[in-house]
């Protein structure tokens, strides 16, 4: 019967989701975009570069940047376990697109694990990816490129 008990804790154990903490160093408080994909929809977005798709992601949010510079930062509940890669971008004009000028970027952004500031091209899914297990909790801080 023991024996049986700790097979069903395990199995229980196993199915677990993961939980994923993201932070960033936004300096004023303004609405900022977070994405969470995985290697597929990161290809689709920046390898197949097709701007007329709505881009796809496993968890998308739209919340102030005070969210991203409390303690905890934005929790990511029940999260698969998998490989991600994290996106952030400051909306400036609210107008819920990641805005690109003639060199780039025009909006502030980053992703998880990037450390480059200057890019010619979208960085390898990756450099900019994270594994996460079955029941783990993950914290990631997102540095901007530029603000």
């Amino acid at each position: 019967m023991a024996a049986l008990c700790v097979f069903l804790q395990l199995m229980g154990e196993s199915s677990a989701k993961a939980s994923l903490s993201v932070r960033s160093d936004i300096k004023s408080n303004q609405q900022v975009f977070v994405g969470v994909l995985n290697e597929s929809q990161y290809r689709k977005i920046f390898a197949d570069e097709q701007e007329n798709e709505k881009a796809v992601y496993t968890r998308e949010y739209r919340v102030t940047s005070d969210k991203l510079t409390a303690p905890g930062g934005l929790v990511i509940p029940d999260l698969a376990a998998g490989e991600y890669a994290v996106i952030v971008y400051v909306d400036k004009n609210n107008n819920g697109d990641f805005d690109e000028g003639v060199l780039g970027p025009a909006e502030p952004w980053g992703m998880s694990r990037l450390e480059k500031g200057v890019l010619l091209s979208a960085p390898k899914f990756k450099e900019v990816s994270f594994t996460i297990r079955e029941g783990e909790s993950k914290q990631i801080t997102v540095k901007l490129v530029k603000e």
